[in-house]
């Protein structure tokens, strides 16, 4: 069972992600923070100082969690400049759940920060199984 970290906005676009997060709450210990951009920096800048066990082994992050009422580009300058920093602290593997709006213009800045994108609207069963399929990579590598 891993530890998975999401965070994602609130209110209506947070439907989709209610029900991923149920789905990966069958197989494995999920922490949703639901408009909590606070929390979600809290939770990635303490992840270095936990056990082996509690650190997280995914993250999932929606990419209107912070700064949901910003134009797209400034949306992309805020990624660039703290959250992809914030988010490499976890050392684990990141999936950035792209708004529809920003999905094409945030995806160099993704990769640049060594991230994986799914574009919104998504389809939870492929989301599902990616998330099987990094924390099944994952666990290989770390039994190497």
């Amino acid at each position: 069972m891993a530890r998975i970290l999401v965070g994602g906005p609130g209110g209506q676009k947070s439907n989709i992600h209610d029900d991923l997060v149920s789905r990966l709450r069958l197989e494995h210990d999920v922490t949703y923070l639901k408009n909590d951009g606070k929390g979600m920096l809290w939770e990635l800048s303490r992840s270095p100082f936990m056990q082996k066990e509690q650190k997280y082994g995914l993250i999932l992050y929606d990419s209107n969690l912070f700064y949901p009422e910003v134009a797209a580009e400034r949306k992309i300058i805020v990624f660039e400049e703290l959250t992809a920093k914030y988010l490499a602290i976890a050392q684990a593997p990141v999936i950035v759940l792209a708004e529809m709006e920003l999905a094409i213009k945030l995806r160099p800045s993704v990769e640049k920060a060594g991230f994986m994108q799914i574009d919104q609207p998504y389809q939870v069963e492929e989301v599902s199984y990616k998330v099987k399929e990094i924390l099944q990579k994952a666990a290989e590598n770390a039994a190497k």
